[in-house]
Order: C-alpha cells, then structure tokens, then sequence
C-alpha cells in the first residue's frame, strides 16, 4: 500500500506543490531522512509490476498530471507561483515512502504542460488518496513523466541502515506556523548518493503518507539545481539499475506510474511523475533548533517519531534524555489501513533509555460511524503492538477527510469506541486554524489534554498555555542523531503521562461531559472554582458538570448553559418560563424585596419571576408600588398606561385617594383611589373640588367658569365649591346653595337676614343707588338690603320706592 501526497519543493525561496511516489527506490538522501513504511507482499517473477493510483483533493486542484517548474540557469533561483503570502508559515507533510525494488536509469524528459500549482499557507494534513503498489523483480514498460536534477556537488553519503530513506520532517499533518521566513537549503554541502537495489523480495515495501502543502528533507543530499524541469515522458523500458550507476547519476529519478497490463499489446501510460529533489528544508520559515544549545527559543520536552525515524537506537533515545527530552510520541498508525512497521521497536527502545512514550494514530473519519470504525482498528493495532491500555492514546486530527460539520460527533465517538476498547487515556492533538475552524472538536475533551500544533517563526515566548501541549517546530536536531525532529513543550506535565487517572487532575471531558479531578477522583456534589477561566461550576451525584436551573440544596441555581458557570449576582433569563431572575452573591435565586445596585426590586414570592412594569401591593409594609421596565422601583410622578402617578419619594407608596404637593410645580393635585391624576370638577370627602383640566393643579381661592353648567363657581382655601353668602376679595358675593352657581346681575332675598340685595355683573353685592333695569333703587349703604314700599330720607330729602324698589 503506497499513500500518495503532495510534496512542496523548495524553489529558490518559494514552494511549489507536486505529488511524490517512489518506485524502486531504495536509497534517496540519508540520515536526515527516512520514511514510513508498510509491508507488502511481492508478486511472483512472472507477474508484471503492477501500480494503481489515485488522485486525492490536490490533484484536482493541479488539474493535470504533468508539473513544471522552471529555474534560472544563471542564478539557480527556481521561479513558483505563490498565491497566498500569510504570516503564518506552512507546516510540512509528514512521511514519504522508502520503496525498495527495481527502477530504470533510463527516463526521458518531455516539457509539462501544466503551470505548477500555486504554494498556500495551509494545515499540515496527510492526503485522502492511496495507491496500491505490488512490485516484482520483472521490468515493466511504463510511460512516465519525469524531471532531471543536476547537483552542483555530489559526494558520497552514509546511512544508518542497510538502505537510506526519504523523510518529512513532522507527522503527516499540515501544522500551522506563525511568521517565519524560509530557511535556505544548505547548498554545497552534501550531496545524492541513492541506491536502488534489483531485488525486492526480502524488502518491505513502504506506504507513503505524503502532505500537501510541504517539501521533501534530505539531509544527506542537498543540490542547487539551476537547470531543473518537470516534464511529461515518453514511455520507456524501465531496466534494474545498480548501485554503481546511480551513484554516478545521483539525479536519477523516481516515477509515479499506473501498472501495465499483462498483454505485450496493451501498454497503460503513467499521469504522473515526479522526483524527489535533492534539498534539505524545513516548513516554511521555522527555524532550526538544535536542542543542546540555548538559542533562546522555548524548552523542548517531548518529540515525535514515526517511519521516518525508524532506526532509532536505545543510544539515540538517552541522547534525546541528556538534552531534556522527556516524553517520545510514537506513530503506530493511520486511517484503518496502516501500521508503522517500526513502532514496537521505537517503542522499546525509547522506554529502554527511560523515557516516557505515548503514541498516536492519523484519523482520516468523515462521519461517525466511520469514527467507530476506526477506533476498532486502532485498538486491534495496539492489541497486536502490546500498547499498554494505560499508555496515552492521542488522535491526530487534521486531515481533510475530518473536516465536516459532523466532526464534533465523529470524534466523541471516536473517543466512546476507543474508551470501550479499554483506552481511555486519550489525548487530542490538532492545529490551530483546524480548531479555529472546528471549535467543537475541543469540547470533546479536557482543554489540558490537547497536543495543539502551531509554529511561530520565531518560538521565543510560550503559546497555547491554555493547552496540555503545544507543537512549536518541526526543525529539530539533537547531537550525534542524524534524524529531524517534531519539538514541543507541555504546559500539562501529565498530557502524556501513562495510567490515565493519574493524569486525571483537574477538569476533564469524560463520556460527553466535563468532570473534575483531584489526584484521579472525581469531584461529586461540589462546587469548584475554576481559576483561569474565573467561573465556579458544580458537579452533580455522578460528576459530571451541571448546566441550566438547578436545585441544590433547596435552592434554585442556574449555570451557563455553554461553560457552566454559576451565575451569582447575576440577572438570567429563563426563557422557558418567560421570566427573569436574580441569583445572589451565593447563587441563590432571591424572592419578595430584594435591593440589588442600590435600587429596589421585587421577585415573585413563589417562583422568583423579577417584576418588570407591574404594581405590587407590599402587605407587611401597607403600601402599592411600581416596578419600572428595569424592575427598579418607582418614585415621584410618574407616567403608567396614560396617567400620572405618584409615589412617595422615600417609600415607593403609591398615592390612592390623597392630595400631593408637587413642589417643583408649586401645585397640588389628588389621585383616586387607583392612584390616577384627576381632572376637571371632582367630589372628593363629599365636597366638589376642581382640578385644572391640563395640569391636574387644585384650584383654590380662584373662581372657576363651569361651561357645560353654565356657571360660574368659587373654591375657598381649601380647593371647596362654596355656597350662600360670601365675603371674597372684600366683596359680598352669593353662590347658590345647591349649585354654587355665582348670582350675577340678580336678586337675592337672604332669609335669615330678612333682606334682599342686589349682586352686579361682577357678582358683588351693591350699595346705595343702583340703575337697574332703566329703574332707580337704593340699596342700604350698610347692610346693602333693598329699600321697597316705603319713604326714607336720603341725604336729607325724602324718597318714596314702591314694592319692587323702584323709585317713585
């Protein structure tokens, strides 16, 4: 089984993408790189080589099979197209096949006829594709694609192992890096030395797992190739090369191919090819870090390995100790289709020298079901590896595969399965931009069990703390270890940790829920603070964190529904109830008179609903009040549904049936007995009283003209309709006794005075000599009573008046 991937090569100072497959080769660059590999079982002689391949989502996007990259001649400057310029520099692929078997000396070059696809800043992610490859020691006639690399300098370079090997510098995932510029391949400092062996019966053949988005690392082999292209072929018989031949030709290269059939008629040309180049590099930007040194950037305490690493000797492991590495991740496998064949021994050794190991599968699930699938698979291969079920298990999740809207749900139920299966030390790891994009995959476990990827170009300050780990570079080198390494920093010291519980402190995403941890127990029917998320949450009878209304302790509480925090001091809506409520400085729901802000309120007795725009009588205080829209009790004047109100501005008491004073308007006004402004005439305590039909201001000492009467009145000092006789302003007036009705221009007989009198336009009681009506009358100058039917003497002159007054 081969994965076909997309590599990145280094151009200049640019990349550029193309799909990478090996066929026959068995040596490419040395201890700087290697790849992951699988077995696969060989054909007998008489079968032809068979290679089936297809494309993944990069291929599509090249949109053909044919890749071209020009250089300069002059410069050795290659010329890419870059789309996207992002401050985060690109994380690369992770394993590319060593395949051992035949190959041909003898490819020939045609020009492509595709533009090379456009370098993004992207996830570090591990292709979708596969290609199934069966090689046997016949040659096969192909129709390949190729292109040559000519080296400026070539020597001959060393190998741990029987056969050298091809590396990605990281896991077969997109990681993402901030701010970095590319480093430059050390040119002229080594050279290709590639042996490719004529046999592949005793040799495993080796799945490539390939990134988009990254470039080959050779540390053995490092070229200035000026005169580079990549270009379509013309078939040609593929015939076994020997090591002498290619370490004569160091660029010979390396064909992807689609197997030819059995007949001698039918020939099925290869869409693609490609080589790998011959530069050493790192994603873009990161810098090298060699861990003996204090170069300033952050401590390094864990590494990663998988087949591109795979003869890692107990030495080398002790050697990663002596400069402060702790914990060793290995690779044991990827989708339900791969096993790192040198898992168990990385393992062995890495524990061998003292080290803590934890080891990782590359999750390529669309949905869960799928995520099921692939837990049972996972746990069938660590059954077979002997992974212990305490060891941590970590899901690496960035493919493109997992990149859905189901995501959140494939991975809990990757972690149900896998759980199931007995491994219940799990622990995430992912990139930043991948969990930007798909925050849901981090409510699936506790924050400090996440493994989080993200590279700055320069890792001086401590990122991702909020995380158990943090991936910060993918240029790691430790002395006298010729591998390249992944370099991370845990912020959790137990992330990797073997037992499970043990690593169990603090909150935790158990079986779909958030628990609580000390020293491995879970919390139960307790409060808990959480400090650097400055919440208090409580955990229920089964330890699993509580959201919404509960009722604890015979109270109401209620916790955010999203992070569980317990509001206190703290208004909620409960939207089900359609009611707000207030929970106290303890968290308890609060009922009746509650002063909050330095306002009163009020909340409903029984179920705590807050009043909002609503009176409520107070009995043990005697008094109605008003709740604004705020729920803040009222005072003074105030407008509700259309009239004016009033409350005292001390109590809130509304006033029912009582006059106020309103000062600032030097008025007094009464409310009825609900507590509304009157207006216009009123009887009120069994006196009529009249209030301005505006301003709702008593009227007192003042005449009022009553006009559906017809009538005009007058209100003493006390805001009272009077009647009968009246001395006002110095001036006897008269206002009918029933009606109160002002006499004006008229006659009034005064019994109880045994007189009538006289009252003018004005209502005035008149005196002396009068015209009324064209007639002369006199009234006593005293007492203003009408002189009739009699003789008086005037001034000293003798007057007669008939019996109506008028004189005669």
């Amino acid at each position: 089984m081969e994965k076909k991937r997309f590599k990145m090569y280094k151009a200049g100072k640019k990349w550029v993408f193309a799909p990478i497959v090996f066929f026959g080769l068995t040596a490419l660059g040395t201890t700087s790189a290697s790849a992951d590999t699988v077995q696969s079982a060989t054909p007998s002689s008489s079968s032809q080589q068979q290679i089936q391949s297809t494309n993944d989502e990069k291929q599509q996007a090249i949109q053909s099979s044919s890749v071209s990259l020009t250089s300069s001649s002059n410069n050795s400057e290659k010329t890419v197209s870059s789309s996207n310029s992002q401050p985060i520099a690109t994380v690369k692929s992770h394993e590319v096949s060593n395949v051992k078997g035949q190959a041909a000396t003898s490819l020939t070059s045609a020009k492509a006829s595709t533009p090379a696809e456009s370098v993004q800043s992207a996830s570090r992610e591990s292709s979708s594709s596969q290609e199934k490859m069966n090689v046997s020691s016949s040659p096969a006639k192909v129709q390949v694609m190729n292109f040559a690399v000519q080296p400026t300098q070539s020597t001959a370079a060393t190998s741990k192992a029987s056969s050298q090997t091809v590396k990605s510098n990281s896991k077969e995932a997109s990681k993402v890096a901030q701010s970095a510029s590319v480093k430059d391949a050390k040119s002229n400092s080594q050279s290709v030395s590639s042996s490719i062996k004529s046999t592949v019966a005793s040799t495993p053949v080796e799945k490539t797992i390939q990134n988009e988005n990254s470039a080959v690392k050779n540390s053995s082999s490092v070229s200035n190739d000026s005169n580079m292209k990549v270009s379509q072929a013309t078939p040609v018989n593929l015939t076994p090369a020997n090591d002498a031949q290619l370490k004569q030709n160091p660029s010979t290269e390396v064909s992807n191919v689609k197997a030819t059939t059995n007949s001698t008629n039918t020939t099925q040309a290869a869409t693609q090819t490609q080589r790998v180049m011959p530069v050493s590099f790192a994603a873009s930007g990161t810098p090298y870090i060699d861990i003996s040194q204090n170069q300033g950037y952050v401590t390094p305490d864990t590494v990663d390995i998988s087949s591109y690493q795979p003869n890692m000797s107990v030495s080398d492991f002790q050697q990663l100790k002596k400069y402060g590495i702790k914990n060793v991740i290995v690779k044991t496998s990827q989708y339900s289709d791969y096993v790192n064949p040198y898992a168990t021994q990385q393992i062995q050794n890495a524990e061998a020298a003292g080290l803590n190991v934890a080891v990782y599968h590359y999750a390529g699930f669309a949905n869960p079901a799928q995520a099921t699938q692939e837990a049972d698979y996972l746990a069938g291969v660590l059954q077979k590896l002997n992974v212990p079920k305490d060891m941590a298990v970590i899901c690496d999740l960035e493919s493109s595969y997992t990149k859905n809207s189901q995501v959140g749900s494939s991975l809990s139920a990757f972690w149900k399965e896998l759980g199931n299966k007995g491994y219940k030390n799990q622990v995430l790891y992912t990139y930043e931009s991948y969990a930007s994009q798909y925050p849901q995959v981090l409510n699936t476990i506790s924050h400090n069990k996440i493994w989080m990827a993200q590279y700055p170009y320069s890792p001086t300050n401590y990122w991702n703390s909020q995380y158990g780990a943090w991936q910060y570079n993918d240029d790691g080198h430790c002395p006298g270890i010729s591998y390249t390494f992944d370099l991370s920093h845990c912020y959790n010291p137990s992330i990797f940790a073997r037992g499970g519980q043990a690593a169990l402190n603090g909150q935790q995403f158990v079986n779909g829920h958030w628990q609580f941890y000390k020293n491995g127990q879970a919390v139960r029917n307790q409060y808990v603070w959480i400090g650097n998320q400055n919440k208090e949450v409580y955990y229920d009878g089964n330890g699993n964190m509580v959201y919404g209304q509960q009722n604890i302790n015979g109270h109401w509480q209620y916790f955010d529904t999203v992070t569980g925090a317990q509001a206190k001091s703290q208004y909620v809506w409960i939207a089900n109830q359609n009611k707000e409520v207030y929970y106290d400085g303890l968290g308890n729901m609060v009922y009746g008179q509650q002063k909050i802000n330095g306002k009163w309120q009020y909340f409903d007795t029984v179920t705590g609903a807050q009043a909002k725009n609503q009176y409520v009588w107070i009995g043990n205080q005697h008094k109605e009040v008003y709740y604004d829209g705020l729920g803040n009790m009222v005072y003074g004047q105030q407008y509700i549904n259309g009239h004016w109100q009033y409350f005292d501005p001390i109590t809130g008491a509304q006033a029912k049936n009582q006059y106020v004073w309103i000062g600032n308007q030097h008025k007094e006004v009464y409310y009825d007995g609900l507590g509304n402004m009157v207006y216009g005439q009123q009887k009120i305590n069994g006196k009529w009283q009249y209030f301005d039909t505006v301003t709702g201001a008593q009227v007192k000492n003042q005449y009022v003209w009553i006009g559906n009467q017809h009538k005009e009145v007058y209100y003493d000092g006390l805001g009272n309709m009077v009647y009968g006789q009246q001395k006002i302003n110095g001036h006897w007036q008269y206002f009918d006794p029933i009606t109160g009705a002002q006499a004006k221009n008229q006659y009034v007989w005064i019994a109880s005075q045994n007189k009538e009198v006289y009252y003018n336009g004005l209502g005035n009681m008149v005196y002396g000599w009068q015209v009324i009506d064209g007639h002369k009358q006199y009234f006593d100058p005293a007492t203003g009573a009408q002189v009739k039917n009699t003789t008086i003497t005037i001034d000293g002159k003798k007057y007669t008046f008939d019996r109506v007054g008028n004189l005669i």
